[in-house]
Formats: C-alpha cells, structure tokens, sequence
C-alpha cells in the first residue's frame, strides 16, 4: 500500500503485548506502533494484555502484586492515541479485568479478524479462538510476532 492511499476494507484487530507488564518509555514504544499505526491505517483495533506475569512497577525495582500503577500507565498512554476504550489488561494477583470486562473481552476475541500477539507473551490468546485458528510467529527485528488468523 502507498502511503496516502485509502484502506478499502477494515479488519478488527486484537494486538497484544507487554504495555502494562513493563511500563517504561522504550517498552511503551515498542508495543505501540502496532495499535496506533493499525487504527490510523483505519482497522478497528484493540489492545488486550493476559501474559500471567506479575506486572513490574519502576517505584519498586521489581514485580508487584498491585497493578494499580500499570494499569493507569495503560490507560493513559493508549488514551494519548484515541485508543481510551479499547484496551484490557488482566492483572495477575487478583485475576481482575481492567479496561475491557472479561466478557467484552471473550466476545473481542471470537470476533476478531486477527491477533497480532507481540513477542508471543500471551499464549493463551490463539487458544481462546473456537475456530481453531492458524498460528505461527515470525521473527521481526528483535521481537517475535504471534498471528492468528479465521481461515
């Protein structure tokens, strides 16, 4: 596609990685040229984060059971790109959906036209597909890239 040149067709896109989990600058960074530049090029785009993981609070220097500040940090810089409402991040110590219920959530994924799972850290993501899609991952720069596609 040329720069400029309109998108026919709008795909709804789930992307996720390790906002929330690392909230820090150059992790911010990394994962958002993903959702931003997908719902700029005119697809319907959410974010959604389950990796499991205790998230990491910079204030501390180490994992946290209180994701209170990564949640917010979520929030506010997907807000900073009209993306305010289409987000979801499970925090792992409390199995509590932020953002996104867990419905809306669920619903997202069945409906989805595709995953795009940065640096494969929510393997669960395919998995919860009940079209048993395609998924593989191809290395890009120095992260990995997780699609699930309907076939």
């Amino acid at each position: 596609m040329r720069p400029g040149s309109d998108v026919t067709s709008s795909l709804r896109i789930v992307v996720s990685g390790q906002l929330a989990q690392y909230p820090l600058g150059g992790v911010a960074w990394d994962y958002l040229q993903y959702p931003v530049g997908l719902a700029r090029l005119g697809h319907d785009v959410y974010y959604v984060e389950d990796s499991g993981q205790w998230p990491y609070h910079p204030g501390e220097k180490g994992r946290t059971d209180d994701c209170s500040y990564n949640v917010q940090h979520l929030g506010s810089v997907l807000g900073r790109f009209g993306l305010e409402d289409r987000w979801a991040f499970r925090c792992p110590s409390n199995k509590t959906w932020y953002g996104l219920t867990e419905d809306a959530v669920g619903r997202l994924m069945v409906d989805a036209d595709l995953v795009i799972n940065v640096s494969g850290t929510q393997p669960s993501m395919c998995g919860s597909r009940p079209d048993s899609p395609s998924c593989w991952t191809n290395g890009i720069t120095t992260s990995l890239i997780g699609m699930c596609t309907r076939r």
